[in-house]
């Protein structure tokens, strides 16, 4: 829940970070391309959380993977009014690295900050005492970060990479976050929680790190907006010992791959051999991380449960159905990459079946029962 930080891309004991689960309320955040990891675009302010719990081992059987669960229960707001600020800000001033002046000298440089900020304000109170309840939070975050061995190009559009020295390249990504909870205690033992967050998120220029760094022309604009979250939840403690529990939660979110200012559509993408390094356009070989296009995600996750507590004893049994669809469109630069080797062309890639690539429609629809005893683990 940081700042532009793959937070959500946890690992431990060799478990995969593509089933790293990020929660609300016990529902995930995650888009209809993946459980978990890269999947969750959607990252609320931390002012929001009211209790955030870790899992790193011995998951329960209600949840699909085996990686990192981390569950986000937001606020609810109280009977008095109250507010709280988060801050932070740092610059390159506040880095530091290990190159000494020779390595300087020979042109190395690393990656380091440039500059980063994450603004958080919220407010909650009561809206009738002892019966309804609101909470709101609003967060302006970004982090920019400069990297190693990628400069300025000088020459975007030409077959050629011209590193321009004094500029070196940088990476940056935002997320914002407008969210709010409603929470309406309908009898002593009956509770119904509302919550609503949109959360752009943008990345400046995707796909310039990784194993297939880009120029900068050559990075994708990856704003993914709208990126919304609504969910409604009913919990009822019937007694000191039975809990009954139910909701329903939407996800929704527009990934767009767009071009870098004065790219064209008709510009041929290029890969430097030489280089390991994309440059003109963005190549669409690289699959979906370098192809222009859209993606929209629609997820649907409904779940109830029963929970028995008895000394010791636990027992807690439920259905979880999940239901997503993907609506995607990719429209490589000119149907074809050209490689070069020191600007001379060496081969060239047809992409032939993406040029008119049909709408993509999937959906799936997974179900889980638990039935848990923790003393069994004792």
């Amino acid at each position: 829940m940081t700042t532009a930080v793959d937070a959500k891309q946890i690992s431990v004991h060799g478990s995969r970070i593509t089933e790293a689960i990020v929660t609300v309320d016990g529902f995930s955040l995650s888009h209809s391309g993946g459980p978990g990891g890269s999947a969750i675009v959607l990252l609320p302010s931390p002012l929001v959380a009211a209790e955030v719990t870790v899992q790193t081992s011995a998951a329960s059987a209600e949840y699909q993977t085996s990686g990192v669960t981390t569950n986000l229960i937001p606020k609810e707001g109280s009977n008095s009014f109250s507010g709280a600020f988060y801050g932070a800000f740092a610059d390159k001033s506040f880095a530091t690295n290990n190159l000494s002046p020779e390595l300087q000298a020979l042109g190395a440089t690393a990656n380091g900050l440039t500059k980063l900020w994450d603004a958080n304000v919220a407010v909650g109170g009561p809206i009738r005492r002892d019966k309804l309840w609101a909470f709101g939070a609003l967060r302006n975050s970004a982090i920019v970060t400069a990297l190693t061995g990628l400069y300025t190009n000088l020459t975007p559009t030409a077959w050629v990479y011209t590193p321009d020295l004094s500029e070196p390249a940088t990476s940056k990504v935002a997320d914002n976050d407008v969210s709010g909870r409603l929470t309406w205690q309908a009898t002593e033992k009956h509770k119904l929680n509302f919550y609503l967050a949109r959360t752009p998120h943008i990345v400046y220029q995707r796909s310039n790190t990784g194993q297939n760094p880009s120029s900068t022309e050559a990075t994708a604009y990856y704003p993914v907006t709208p990126n919304v979250l609504a969910q409604a939840v009913w919990k009822a403690p019937v007694s000191h010992r039975v809990l009954f529990e139910a909701g329903v939660n939407f996800y929704h979110a527009v990934q767009h791959v767009q071009h870098q200012p004065g790219v064209g559509t008709d510009i041929v993408p290029a890969i430097e051999t030489s280089r390991n390094l994309a440059i003109r356009a963005a190549p669409g070989s690289l699959g979906a991380v370098g192809t222009y296009g859209e993606r929209a995600d629609s997820v649907w996750e409904y779940r109830g449960s029963a929970a028995y507590v008895s000394g010791s004893h636990a027992l807690k049994t439920g259905l979880t159905l999940r239901r997503g669809s993907a609506d995607q469109t990719r429209d490589p630069n000119a149907a074809m990459d050209v490689s070069l080797r020191n600007g001379d062309p060496i081969s060239l890639t047809l992409i032939a079946s993406f040029t008119s690539m049909p709408t993509m429609r999937r959906s799936g629809v997974s179900s889980t029962q638990s039935i848990s005893d923790p003393s069994r683990s004792r």
